[in-house]
């Protein structure tokens, strides 16, 4: 290990705030990248983060002092790691804090389980503070059998459920008092009768809602180089190593050379796929017709803009309008926009409108250019519309729009 990898991150942190968070002795070979919501991003060394702010050495030597309210989230590699929920194959543990645990393997005995995580711990977590448990099988992704979990209208309530594969493309679910989980089934107890079931063919485990313990929001999530999300409240680093606390899973001890960067929360942030549309407008092209997703692609799959994939965001498709209601309560809309990363070439027209007025009207994305950043005026305003359309002279021609990361900030 060498000693830039070491000082890469020097986290003290009190509960609920990031108190003081600090990269020590950081080697000037070592570049991070400051994500902010709005404006480009900027690059330097991170030396401290605390409650209020970000400070940074910036490329030409100087400090400087970003608000920490500002600031998405901080990059320590230079490629941000595939999204676990992306990873065709790889199971995954959802926990009520949004932690998301890449996991090897699963066993419940009584109210414990233990998990063997992905960077090579193993975690006894309470049955009740997990949510679900997704097992991709062959080429599927944790992302698309939680798609599946939604359309098969299966919910948190008073037992634990399955959905296990059926025939070659069916799934049967099923409803009782998960009793263990090892290497080889699951038992449940269902109709009153314990019932093995083998572990490869249950895609999903939906934990029956439990009264969880109290706890303290997330000051923010570490990221991890197998594509993990991990809430905290503390974190800290000493002899080549980064303990997280504070989360759901408990304490997790890793490589500072597993952490991939950090995502600050904001309580002046919310993601617009995250709100209702009060009206969704579709015109079919021809007997085609992609209805709007929520954090995929309007084909239904990761999004993604050039070689990047999102986890938050919108899929649209042309000849698509969404309007949300805004009550005068945001300042300002930040998004990237651009073609459909999935499609070899495309093009579509976006447009904004706010309160009815065109704010960015018809601009053009092309899949042979780079995404682009959105930077939207909202004070005071009560509605917003985001419109897809075709380039007219490119009718039905890749005309995907994929609008990452959009988020609206508050007042």
């Amino acid at each position: 290990m060498t000693d830039a990898a070491e000082s890469r991150l020097r986290w003290i942190a009190a509960p609920a705030v990031i108190a003081a968070v600090l990269w020590a002795a950081v080697a000037a070979a070592d570049t991070h990248v400051v994500h902010l919501y709005e404006g480009e991003p900027v690059r330097g060394q991170v030396s401290a983060v605390t409650a209020q702010a970000v400070v940074l050495r910036g490329e030409d030597g100087e400090i400087s002092e970003i608000e920490r309210a500002r600031v998405r989230r901080i990059a320590l590699v230079a490629a941000p790691p595939v999204p676990v929920m992306q990873r065709p194959g790889q199971a995954v543990v959802v926990l009520d804090d949004d932690s998301l645990l890449a996991v090897r393997s699963v066993r419940l005995a009584g109210t414990q389980l233990t998990v063997e995580t992905a960077f090579g711990q193993r975690l006894n977590l309470p049955v009740e503070r997990i949510v679900r448990i997704l097992r991709p099988g062959g080429g599927r992704t944790p992302r698309q059998v939680d798609r599946l979990r939604r359309e098969q209208g299966v919910q948190r309530g008073g037992e634990d459920q399955l959905l296990i594969t059926a025939g070659a493309d069916g799934v049967m679910r099923l409803g009782g008092i998960l009793e263990s989980i090892d290497q080889q089934q699951i038992v449940l107890n269902y109709d009153g009768a314990a019932t093995p079931l083998p572990l490869a063919r249950v895609r999903l485990i939906e934990m029956a809602e439990l009264a969880p313990p109290p706890r303290a929001d997330a000051a923010g999530f570490i990221l991890t180089g197998d594509g993990s999300r991990l809430a905290f409240t503390s974190v800290a680093v000493g002899d080549g190593r980064l303990t997280v606390e504070g989360g759901a899973a408990g304490r997790i001890v890793l490589a500072v050379d597993d952490a991939a960067g950090a995502e600050l929360v904001s309580d002046r942030v919310v993601a617009l796929s995250a709100l209702e549309a009060a009206s969704v407008r579709i015109v079919p092209w021809f007997d085609e017709t992609f209805s709007p997703r929520v954090n995929l692609s309007a084909a239904g799959r990761p999004l993604r803009l050039d070689d990047r994939v999102y986890e938050q965001g919108l899929g649209l498709a042309a000849q698509s309008e969404l309007t949300w209601p805004l009550d005068g309560q945001y300042a300002r809309l930040t998004a990237v926009a651009g073609i459909d990363g999935d499609l070899p070439h495309g093009a579509a027209e976006l447009s904004v409108h706010v309160d009815g007025r065109a704010v960015i009207d018809r601009l053009r994305l092309d899949r042979s250019k780079p995404p682009k950043p959105l930077n939207v005026d909202l004070a005071g305003a009560g509605e917003l519309t985001v419109r897809v359309d075709f380039v007219p002279e490119r009718l039905g021609v890749g005309a995907r729009v994929n609008l990452c990361e959009a988020v609206l900030i508050r007042e």
